[in-house]
Protein backbone atom coordinates (compact mmCIF):
# COMPACT_ATOMS: atom_id res chain seq x y z
CA UNK A 1 0.00 0.00 0.00
CA UNK A 2 1.45 3.35 -0.99
CA UNK A 3 1.84 6.34 1.48
CA UNK A 4 -0.70 8.76 1.89
CA UNK A 5 -0.46 12.30 2.49
CA UNK A 6 -0.43 13.80 6.29
CA UNK A 7 -4.24 14.65 5.91
CA UNK A 8 -5.27 11.63 4.24
CA UNK A 9 -3.59 9.75 7.13
CA UNK A 10 -5.23 11.37 9.60
CA UNK A 11 -8.72 10.25 7.42
CA UNK A 12 -8.00 7.07 7.46
CA UNK A 13 -7.14 6.52 10.34
CA UNK A 14 -10.97 8.00 11.24
CA UNK A 15 -12.31 5.34 8.98
CA UNK A 16 -10.51 2.43 10.35
CA UNK A 17 -11.34 3.38 14.39
CA UNK A 18 -15.37 3.17 12.68
CA UNK A 19 -15.03 0.06 10.81
CA UNK A 20 -13.35 -1.35 14.46
CA UNK A 21 -16.51 0.11 15.94
CA UNK A 22 -18.57 -2.02 13.59
CA UNK A 23 -19.67 1.65 12.30
CA UNK A 24 -19.71 0.47 8.82
CA UNK A 25 -22.32 2.30 7.01
CA UNK A 26 -21.13 5.31 8.50
CA UNK A 27 -17.49 4.71 6.99
CA UNK A 28 -18.21 3.97 3.92
CA UNK A 29 -20.95 7.42 3.81
CA UNK A 30 -18.04 9.54 5.48
CA UNK A 31 -15.61 8.52 3.07
CA UNK A 32 -18.23 9.21 -0.46
CA UNK A 33 -18.78 12.89 1.36
CA UNK A 34 -15.16 13.21 1.25
CA UNK A 35 -14.57 12.27 -2.24
CA UNK A 36 -17.65 14.17 -3.17
CA UNK A 37 -15.67 17.02 -2.06
CA UNK A 38 -12.64 16.32 -3.62
CA UNK A 39 -14.59 16.07 -6.58
CA UNK A 40 -16.40 19.25 -6.42
CA UNK A 41 -12.86 20.88 -5.74
CA UNK A 42 -11.58 18.88 -9.26
CA UNK A 43 -8.81 17.19 -6.97
CA UNK A 44 -8.84 13.97 -8.43
CA UNK A 45 -5.63 12.91 -6.97
CA UNK A 46 -6.94 13.01 -3.64
CA UNK A 47 -10.07 11.28 -3.85
CA UNK A 48 -8.89 8.18 -6.44
CA UNK A 49 -6.21 7.77 -3.53
CA UNK A 50 -8.84 7.91 -0.48
CA UNK A 51 -11.11 6.14 -2.56
CA UNK A 52 -8.45 3.59 -3.24
CA UNK A 53 -7.17 2.91 0.83
CA UNK A 54 -10.86 2.93 1.72
CA UNK A 55 -11.80 0.07 -0.70
CA UNK A 56 -8.70 -2.00 -0.07
CA UNK A 57 -9.44 -1.64 3.82
CA UNK A 58 -12.98 -2.44 3.38
CA UNK A 59 -12.20 -5.77 1.16
CA UNK A 60 -9.23 -6.75 3.42
CA UNK A 61 -12.20 -6.46 6.88
CA UNK A 62 -14.68 -8.43 4.40
CA UNK A 63 -17.26 -6.17 3.97
CA UNK A 64 -16.73 -6.83 0.26
CA UNK A 65 -20.20 -4.65 -0.55
CA UNK A 66 -18.96 -1.22 0.59
CA UNK A 67 -15.56 -2.26 -0.96
CA UNK A 68 -17.23 -2.66 -3.86
CA UNK A 69 -19.51 0.31 -3.83
CA UNK A 70 -15.89 2.58 -3.43
CA UNK A 71 -14.25 0.16 -5.97
CA UNK A 72 -16.81 1.27 -8.15
CA UNK A 73 -16.80 4.93 -7.29
CA UNK A 74 -13.04 4.88 -7.87
CA UNK A 75 -13.03 3.61 -11.04
CA UNK A 76 -15.21 6.41 -11.81
CA UNK A 77 -12.74 8.81 -10.65
CA UNK A 78 -9.93 6.96 -12.43
CA UNK A 79 -12.09 7.75 -15.75
CA UNK A 80 -12.29 11.49 -15.14
CA UNK A 81 -8.64 11.96 -14.49
CA UNK A 82 -8.06 11.58 -18.02
CA UNK A 83 -4.31 10.64 -17.84
CA UNK A 84 -1.93 8.96 -20.20
CA UNK A 85 -1.74 5.04 -20.74
CA UNK A 86 1.00 4.84 -18.67
CA UNK A 87 -0.41 6.21 -15.51
CA UNK A 88 -3.23 3.62 -16.16
CA UNK A 89 -0.71 0.97 -16.48
CA UNK A 90 1.99 2.06 -13.60
CA UNK A 91 -1.06 3.07 -11.17
CA UNK A 92 -4.30 2.52 -11.44
CA UNK A 93 -4.28 -1.25 -13.11
CA UNK A 94 -1.70 -2.38 -10.35
CA UNK A 95 -4.63 -0.56 -7.52
CA UNK A 96 -7.35 -2.26 -9.25
CA UNK A 97 -5.55 -6.24 -9.06
CA UNK A 98 -4.82 -5.37 -5.55
CA UNK A 99 -8.02 -4.73 -4.64
CA UNK A 100 -9.56 -7.55 -6.52
CA UNK A 101 -6.90 -9.99 -5.01
CA UNK A 102 -8.12 -9.24 -1.42
CA UNK A 103 -12.05 -10.87 -2.81
CA UNK A 104 -12.71 -14.63 -1.97
CA UNK A 105 -13.33 -16.27 -5.54
CA UNK A 106 -17.10 -17.06 -4.74
CA UNK A 107 -18.10 -13.25 -3.53
CA UNK A 108 -20.94 -12.37 -4.99
CA UNK A 109 -19.63 -9.00 -6.44
CA UNK A 110 -17.37 -10.36 -8.69
CA UNK A 111 -19.70 -10.82 -11.52
CA UNK A 112 -21.38 -7.57 -11.61
CA UNK A 113 -17.76 -6.23 -10.90
CA UNK A 114 -16.07 -7.97 -14.22
CA UNK A 115 -19.20 -6.35 -16.16
CA UNK A 116 -18.05 -2.87 -14.49
CA UNK A 117 -14.41 -3.52 -15.01
CA UNK A 118 -14.58 -4.32 -18.91
CA UNK A 119 -16.04 -1.22 -19.53
CA UNK A 120 -13.64 1.07 -17.85
CA UNK A 121 -10.87 -0.66 -19.36
CA UNK A 122 -12.16 -0.55 -22.61
CA UNK A 123 -12.38 2.87 -22.33
CA UNK A 124 -8.78 3.39 -20.43
CA UNK A 125 -7.18 0.99 -23.06
CA UNK A 126 -9.12 2.08 -25.92
CA UNK A 127 -9.34 -1.81 -27.04
CA UNK A 128 -12.93 -3.40 -27.59
CA UNK A 129 -10.74 -6.38 -25.93
CA UNK A 130 -10.23 -5.03 -22.58
CA UNK A 131 -7.58 -5.57 -20.67
CA UNK A 132 -5.83 -8.70 -20.89
CA UNK A 133 -4.53 -8.72 -16.83
CA UNK A 134 -7.73 -7.74 -15.49
CA UNK A 135 -9.44 -10.52 -17.64
CA UNK A 136 -6.73 -12.89 -16.02
CA UNK A 137 -8.05 -12.18 -12.90
CA UNK A 138 -11.99 -11.85 -12.99
CA UNK A 139 -11.82 -14.64 -15.14
CA UNK A 140 -9.32 -16.90 -12.81
CA UNK A 141 -11.80 -15.86 -9.87
CA UNK A 142 -15.45 -17.02 -11.34
CA UNK A 143 -13.46 -19.79 -12.60
CA UNK A 144 -12.72 -20.81 -9.11
CA UNK A 145 -15.95 -19.83 -7.70
CA UNK A 146 -17.70 -23.05 -7.25
CA UNK A 147 -20.71 -21.60 -8.65
CA UNK A 148 -21.66 -23.01 -12.36
CA UNK A 149 -23.21 -20.24 -13.59
CA UNK A 150 -19.94 -18.12 -12.66
CA UNK A 151 -17.37 -20.86 -13.97
CA UNK A 152 -19.15 -20.67 -17.45
CA UNK A 153 -19.15 -16.98 -17.15
CA UNK A 154 -15.10 -17.07 -16.68
CA UNK A 155 -14.83 -18.42 -20.59
CA UNK A 156 -15.61 -14.93 -21.95
CA UNK A 157 -12.88 -13.52 -19.48
CA UNK A 158 -9.57 -16.30 -20.09
CA UNK A 159 -10.31 -16.31 -23.74
CA UNK A 160 -9.38 -12.39 -23.75
CA UNK A 161 -6.16 -12.90 -21.75
CA UNK A 162 -2.86 -13.81 -23.47
CA UNK A 163 -2.11 -16.15 -20.46
CA UNK A 164 -0.95 -19.93 -20.85
CA UNK A 165 -2.74 -20.22 -17.42
CA UNK A 166 -5.87 -19.00 -18.70
CA UNK A 167 -5.63 -21.37 -22.02
CA UNK A 168 -5.03 -24.62 -19.61
CA UNK A 169 -8.30 -23.31 -17.16
CA UNK A 170 -10.37 -22.93 -20.62
CA UNK A 171 -8.96 -26.66 -21.62
CA UNK A 172 -9.62 -28.06 -18.56
CA UNK A 173 -13.35 -26.19 -18.48
CA UNK A 174 -14.03 -27.60 -21.91
CA UNK A 175 -12.17 -31.33 -21.83
CA UNK A 176 -14.30 -31.71 -18.70
CA UNK A 177 -17.31 -31.20 -20.29
CA UNK A 178 -16.98 -33.05 -22.84
CA UNK A 179 -16.02 -35.86 -20.78
CA UNK A 180 -18.92 -35.07 -18.22
CA UNK A 181 -21.89 -36.15 -21.36
CA UNK A 182 -23.28 -39.00 -20.28
CA UNK A 183 -24.08 -40.26 -23.87
CA UNK A 184 -21.19 -41.42 -26.72
CA UNK A 185 -21.29 -38.32 -28.54
CA UNK A 186 -19.24 -38.07 -31.70
CA UNK A 187 -18.82 -33.56 -31.07
CA UNK A 188 -15.01 -33.48 -29.79
CA UNK A 189 -14.98 -30.44 -32.61
CA UNK A 190 -17.44 -28.72 -30.62
CA UNK A 191 -15.31 -28.32 -27.33
CA UNK A 192 -11.83 -27.53 -29.25
CA UNK A 193 -13.81 -24.90 -32.35
CA UNK A 194 -15.10 -23.13 -28.81
CA UNK A 195 -11.52 -21.98 -27.85
CA UNK A 196 -9.92 -21.87 -31.44
CA UNK A 197 -12.63 -19.59 -33.26
CA UNK A 198 -12.30 -16.90 -30.31
CA UNK A 199 -8.16 -17.35 -30.64
CA UNK A 200 -8.37 -16.86 -34.09
CA UNK A 201 -10.52 -13.62 -34.36
CA UNK A 202 -8.01 -12.03 -32.44
CA UNK A 203 -5.20 -13.01 -34.18
CA UNK A 204 -4.05 -15.07 -30.59
CA UNK A 205 -2.16 -17.33 -32.73
CA UNK A 206 0.01 -18.61 -29.40
CA UNK A 207 -2.96 -19.97 -27.49
CA UNK A 208 -4.76 -21.34 -30.67
CA UNK A 209 -1.68 -23.65 -31.05
CA UNK A 210 -1.46 -23.94 -27.44
CA UNK A 211 -4.62 -24.82 -27.54
CA UNK A 212 -4.37 -27.98 -30.45
CA UNK A 213 -1.50 -29.30 -28.79
CA UNK A 214 -2.91 -29.43 -24.86
CA UNK A 215 -6.21 -31.67 -26.25
CA UNK A 216 -3.57 -33.93 -28.86
CA UNK A 217 -0.70 -34.31 -26.62
CA UNK A 218 -0.86 -32.99 -22.56
CA UNK A 219 -4.54 -34.44 -22.67
CA UNK A 220 -4.76 -37.28 -25.27
CA UNK A 221 -5.51 -39.50 -22.30
CA UNK A 222 -8.61 -37.37 -21.60
CA UNK A 223 -9.72 -37.74 -25.10
CA UNK A 224 -12.64 -40.75 -26.03
CA UNK A 225 -10.96 -44.04 -28.15
CA UNK A 226 -13.09 -42.68 -30.87
CA UNK A 227 -10.95 -39.49 -31.17
CA UNK A 228 -7.22 -40.96 -30.51
CA UNK A 229 -6.76 -42.29 -34.26
CA UNK A 230 -4.94 -39.51 -35.47
CA UNK A 231 -1.93 -38.90 -37.52
CA UNK A 232 0.59 -36.58 -36.48
CA UNK A 233 2.21 -34.28 -38.86
CA UNK A 234 4.48 -31.48 -39.29
CA UNK A 235 4.65 -28.94 -41.79
CA UNK A 236 6.87 -25.96 -42.06
CA UNK A 237 8.01 -26.05 -38.29
CA UNK A 238 4.22 -26.95 -36.95
CA UNK A 239 2.04 -29.93 -35.74
CA UNK A 240 -1.14 -30.87 -36.94
CA UNK A 241 -3.14 -33.73 -35.77
CA UNK A 242 -5.50 -35.12 -38.35
CA UNK A 243 -7.53 -37.69 -39.00
CA UNK A 244 -8.09 -39.89 -41.87
CA UNK A 245 -11.73 -39.30 -42.83
CA UNK A 246 -11.65 -42.39 -45.44
CA UNK A 247 -12.29 -44.51 -43.46
CA UNK A 248 -15.88 -46.18 -42.57
CA UNK A 249 -16.13 -44.50 -39.34
CA UNK A 250 -20.00 -43.43 -37.62
CA UNK A 251 -20.83 -40.87 -40.24
CA UNK A 252 -21.05 -38.36 -37.00
CA UNK A 253 -17.59 -39.08 -35.91
CA UNK A 254 -16.21 -38.35 -39.32
CA UNK A 255 -17.72 -35.14 -39.69
CA UNK A 256 -16.31 -34.29 -36.46
CA UNK A 257 -13.12 -35.00 -37.61
CA UNK A 258 -13.25 -33.49 -40.72
CA UNK A 259 -14.15 -30.26 -38.76
CA UNK A 260 -11.27 -31.19 -36.05
CA UNK A 261 -9.25 -31.22 -39.81
CA UNK A 262 -10.61 -27.95 -40.74
CA UNK A 263 -10.10 -26.30 -37.67
CA UNK A 264 -6.20 -26.97 -38.01
CA UNK A 265 -6.43 -25.64 -41.86
CA UNK A 266 -7.64 -22.42 -40.55
CA UNK A 267 -4.61 -21.92 -37.83
CA UNK A 268 -2.33 -22.82 -40.48
CA UNK A 269 -3.85 -20.49 -42.95
CA UNK A 270 -4.28 -17.42 -40.79
CA UNK A 271 -0.68 -17.62 -39.03
CA UNK A 272 0.77 -17.31 -42.78
CA UNK A 273 1.10 -13.84 -43.87
CA UNK A 274 0.80 -14.17 -47.52
CA UNK A 275 -1.76 -11.91 -50.10
CA UNK A 276 -3.60 -14.85 -51.23
CA UNK A 277 -4.99 -15.63 -47.54
CA UNK A 278 -8.48 -13.95 -48.18
CA UNK A 279 -8.83 -16.29 -51.38
CA UNK A 280 -7.94 -19.39 -49.69
CA UNK A 281 -9.85 -19.06 -46.43
CA UNK A 282 -13.59 -18.60 -49.05
CA UNK A 283 -11.92 -21.93 -50.80
CA UNK A 284 -11.03 -23.79 -47.63
CA UNK A 285 -14.82 -23.03 -46.55
CA UNK A 286 -16.60 -24.00 -49.89
CA UNK A 287 -14.64 -27.43 -49.42
CA UNK A 288 -15.67 -28.06 -45.86
CA UNK A 289 -19.23 -25.92 -46.26
CA UNK A 290 -21.58 -29.19 -45.68
CA UNK A 291 -19.48 -30.52 -42.53
CA UNK A 292 -19.15 -26.57 -41.56
CA UNK A 293 -23.00 -26.26 -41.95
CA UNK A 294 -23.80 -29.68 -39.90
CA UNK A 295 -21.87 -28.75 -36.82
CA UNK A 296 -23.89 -24.87 -36.98
CA UNK A 297 -20.41 -22.42 -37.15
CA UNK A 298 -21.52 -21.06 -40.38
CA UNK A 299 -22.14 -17.59 -38.91
CA UNK A 300 -19.02 -18.08 -36.59
CA UNK A 301 -16.71 -18.89 -39.66
CA UNK A 302 -18.32 -16.02 -41.72
CA UNK A 303 -17.40 -13.23 -38.38
CA UNK A 304 -13.96 -14.66 -38.73
CA UNK A 305 -13.58 -14.29 -42.11
CA UNK A 306 -14.82 -11.02 -41.62
CA UNK A 307 -12.43 -10.11 -38.42
CA UNK A 308 -9.31 -11.95 -40.36
CA UNK A 309 -9.46 -11.35 -43.90
CA UNK A 310 -12.35 -8.16 -44.38
CA UNK A 311 -14.48 -10.90 -46.31
CA UNK A 312 -17.77 -12.70 -46.17
CA UNK A 313 -18.89 -16.21 -46.79
CA UNK A 314 -22.30 -15.63 -46.13
CA UNK A 315 -24.16 -12.86 -46.62
CA UNK A 316 -24.33 -10.24 -43.15
CA UNK A 317 -26.74 -7.28 -43.28
CA UNK A 318 -26.24 -6.64 -39.48
CA UNK A 319 -23.37 -4.64 -37.44
CA UNK A 320 -20.64 -6.97 -37.81
CA UNK A 321 -18.13 -5.26 -35.17
CA UNK A 322 -21.00 -5.57 -32.67
CA UNK A 323 -21.82 -9.29 -33.33
CA UNK A 324 -18.29 -10.04 -33.62
CA UNK A 325 -17.97 -8.60 -29.69
CA UNK A 326 -21.29 -10.09 -28.61
CA UNK A 327 -19.84 -13.62 -29.78
CA UNK A 328 -16.10 -12.99 -27.87
CA UNK A 329 -17.87 -12.13 -24.93
CA UNK A 330 -20.65 -14.78 -24.45
CA UNK A 331 -23.61 -12.53 -25.75
CA UNK A 332 -24.30 -14.74 -28.71
CA UNK A 333 -25.15 -18.22 -28.90
CA UNK A 334 -23.02 -20.56 -28.86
Amino acid sequence: MSSPSAKLEKTINRFKARIDAGSYYEAQQTIRTIVNRYIRAKDHDAASELLYHSSLIFSENGRFDEGTDLLNYLLDVYLLQEDDISSYKEIQLPRIIQILASYPDNDSNIPTLGEKLTSFANKKTGSTLGDSKLNLIIGEKLYYSGNPDSVSNSEKYLLLTDSDKANELLVDLCLQEYLDQENNSHNLHEYLERLIIPYLKINNIKLVKHTVEEFFTKRVSSLKDDYKNFQTVTFEGDTFFLYDVSSSDDSNLTASKRIINYLQLLIALIQRNHPSNAQNFKLLFGRYKEDISQADITAKINELGQAVFNVAVVANNGNFLQDMMSGLLGGGPK
